[in-house]
């Protein structure tokens, strides 16, 4: 477990999980015989690759393959995971089966899962059972640390912000454990914002109190509440009263780029930054709030740049940079990509509906939108959820 100062990008905690045995289930090269193909044609979709502990297992088929009388009642020996856990498999429709564990999957495990083909409608008789295998996402954590900053309101003191991200969902109250503070032996309150996901936890630690000279603020980070074995430490230096300098450096690249820079004090809004602040080589512009100052590239920036700040920068105080400091900040390449604005919702009738959607790096999007007939209604949600699309 590390503590990143500049931007986090919480993918290769997935993409890096190492693939954990589980009683004798040992890998994929173990996990059974050959497949028959001919289920090719007779399965759409399924469970598969690393999934989060909090995930169902599902299988959707091309046709029917239970009785209506049968839906929504357990489904006893269809289904079969080794190792085995507890859980219940329904048939949610006549095309998909769904299986829900009782408690969440362990983290890292790995498990095969085996379809009975006795009692499937509608198969070919000699038709062998299924199998497939799926792994669940080991639990990790990393912490990014923002700065420290003026508290609200013009209150004394400061507040350090920063993110614990999760590789996968972990409650907010066992988080909450993972990290503490302390400065002068004295621990300090924190205030936490958990995300929806479960894997982004944002953390403010308030009532950082700075002397006449630098002092320490300590974190302290320990696992064991989310089932991660790992504990470590680090020092923050807090700025003594009447010094200025930067407090922290990073770079954002989600709706528009631009690299951040905290200082211990608020900025000058009066002074001219030309000459006194670079972006590599090329053109940006800037922009002022509060303690922080925020460096927009002109051009889109891919991997990391050079943030020069020379001395003279003035504080709102009147205090200045004693001297010229270079912070290197990575800007992540955002890839491509549409997604709509919350979970949805079922739009009236008007002669304009506006549905909310975000992007990344895109120029333009094109939307297909499917009716779905009142007297179909029945129908489409036996196959799909709300979001769904087929048939």
């Amino acid at each position: 477990m590390s503590i990143l100062p500049p931007r986090f990008v919480p993918l290769p905690l997935a993409t890096l999980t190492a693939l954990a045995a589980c009683s004798a289930v040992e890998g994929p090269d173990s996990a059974g015989p050959p497949v028959d193909p001919r289920w090719g044609s007779l399965i759409s979709a399924r469970t598969h690759g690393t999934v989060s502990s909090r995930d169902r297992v599902t299988i959707e088929f091309t046709r029917d393959v239970t009785g209506e009388h049968l839906l929504g009642q357990p489904a006893a020996g269809v289904l079969q995971l080794e190792p085995a856990i507890d859980g219940t498999a329904v048939f949610t429709s006549a095309r998909q089966l769904v299986f829900t564990p009782e408690a969440e999957l362990p983290s890292g495990g790995f498990f095969r899962v085996t379809l009975a083909r006795e009692g499937l409608l509608g198969l070919p008789e000699d038709l062998g059972d299924y199998w497939f295998a799926f792994e669940v996402i080991e639990q990790d954590f990393e912490i990014r640390v923002d700065g420290l900053e003026a508290q609200a309101g013009g209150e004394d003191g400061l507040v350090l912000t920063g993110t614990v991200v999760t590789a996968d969902f972990a409650e907010g109250g066992a988080v909450e454990q993972v990290l503490t503070a302390q400065q002068g032996g004295r621990r300090l309150g924190m205030r936490w914002m958990h995300g929806e996901s479960g894997i982004d936890h944002s953390f403010a630690i308030q009532g950082v109190t700075r002397g006449e000279r630098d002092g320490e603020l300590r974190l302290r980070w320990d696992g064991s509440s989310i089932g991660v074995p790992s504990r470590g430490r680090r020092d923050v230096t807090v700025p003594g009263q009447n010094i200025f300098r930067v407090t922290g450096a990073r770079a954002e690249s989600d709706d528009r780029q631009y690299a951040q820079i905290r200082f211990s004090d608020p900025l000058d809004r009066s002074q001219d930054l030309a000459g006194l602040v670079s972006l590599g080589d090329g053109r940006f512009t800037l922009e002022v709030s509060g303690n922080t100052l925020r460096i927009f590239p002109a051009e889109r920036v891919i991997g990391p740049a050079t943030v020069m700040l020379e001395a003279g920068i003035r504080g709102a105080g009147g205090n200045r940079l004693e001297e010229r400091s270079e912070h290197v900040v990575q800007f992540v390449d955002v890839k491509p990509g549409v997604r709509f604005a919350g979970r949805g919702v079922v739009l009236p009738e008007a002669e304009m509906l506006t549905v909310p959607i975000e992007a990344a790096n895109v120029h333009s999007v094109q939307v297909t939108a499917f009716e779905v007939y009142e007297a179909n209604i029945g129908q489409f949600l036996q196959n799909n959820d709300l979001s769904g699309g087929r048939e």
